[in-house]
This record gives C-alpha cells, structure tokens and sequence, in this order.
C-alpha cells in the first residue's frame, strides 16, 4: 500500500497528491462515539512507500475527541504511515517544488497552504502572482545586537504573501512539470535503502 502524510485532503491531482481508495480485508474493532463498531480499513492510495498504521490498523480513527473527533492522531486519518525510506522521498519532492521568494516572477502561480484548526479550515488556494515588491526589512534583537532581514512582498488574485527573500515557495507547475518531479522523486525513493539512505555503489575494476 502507499499513503501520504496529508489528510482532509482538497488539493488537485494536478499538484501531484493521488486520492485512490482501497480496501484491507481485516476488519478490526475502532471506537466511535464510545461506541465499539466494526470497521474496514481504508487505506489512501498516495504517492511514496508506507505502511499501516500500528496504532489504528489501517482503519484511520482511534479514541474520540470533541476538537478532532476520531481521527487517528499517528496517521491523520489516511490508515497508513510512511516507511523511512517514503519520508526522504517525499522530502526529496517537497524541496523539488520549491524555489526562494526572490526568483517568483510575475505570472507564476505559488500555492498558499490551507489549515486546520478544531471545527476552523482553510483549504489550499492556487495564488496568481500579480505584483512583487520590496517590503520593510523585519529585525530581530538578540543580545542588543539588532540584526535586519530583507523581506519582499507578493501580491495575487485574493490572497498575498510577505517573507523572507530567500524564503522556500511551492511554485505550481504543469502537469508535464510536475510529473517529471513525481518521477524523479520516485527514481530517488527507489535508490535508497529501507533505512532512507542511499545504497552504495560498488566501484568498478
């Protein structure tokens, strides 16, 4: 099985998220409601190498809480966790979609993360950038010494952004773009060992 560490998941496949749905054939005990039911394991079908969730056996719920309800805290819902060797790879992709703030160019579209607070979300947006411009340096003061940050301000279409220079933003891409980082992140994850490194090479004669 594969899995992701995303749940609630809104984003287009486009960006590079699968949302597949498969189903384990056990059928473990979970609470609900204090209520013992019966439940399949869901598992999503996601992107890089995991496993199933040993604290909830693939079924994505566990004890229930008035904020989160009966999603399972280790998963976060999706039934599965990722192997070590899953992590490095989606680190590996992570980084690949991003660039620093300062390279942004007008007309290039950044992806403005969404959140999930108690009964309060946000979902994902697709930001068009329409303006980019200086911004005040922000200043940090450690021990008297006071230090300044150059800082730059991204304006689009609904939303707006102000970081750090040299700060990392996901850029979307075509689809032809980003499968080639979906690829490459693939050929990366199956170059390593089980531990997430990467195998050695022997050299030759």
């Amino acid at each position: 099985m594969r899995s992701h560490h995303i749940h609630h998941v809104r984003l287009r496949n486009d960006w590079g998220f699968v949302h597949h749905i498969s189903v384990d054939l056990l059928t473990p005990v979970h609470y609900t409601d204090s209520k013992i039911q019966v439940g399949v394991p869901i598992m999503k079908k996601l992107l890089f190498e995991n496993e199933t969730c040993s604290r909830c056996c693939g079924v994505g719920r566990y004890s229930w809480n008035a904020i989160t309800g009966d999603r399972c805290f280790k998963c976060g819902g999706s039934g599965a966790t990722l192997t070590k060797r899953g992590h490095v790879a989606q680190e590996f992709l992570r980084q690949s979609r991003m660039i620093p703030a300062n390279q942004l160019k007008v007309g290039d579209v950044y992806l403005s993360e969404g959140f999930q607070c108690g009964s309060i979300s946000q979902a994902n947006r697709a930001v068009t950038i329409t303006e980019i411009k200086d911004a005040p340096p922000a200043q940090s003061t450690t021990n008297g010494v006071t230090t300044s940050f150059p800082m730059i301000s991204i304006n689009g279409i609904g939303s707006g952004l102000t970081t750090g220079i040299d700060a990392p933003v996901r850029v979307l891409r075509s689809k032809e773009a980003e499968r080639a980082l979906i690829d490459a992140a693939l050929s990366y994850q199956a170059s390593l060992t089980k531990m997430g490194k990467l195998r050695k090479t022997k050299a030759v004669a």
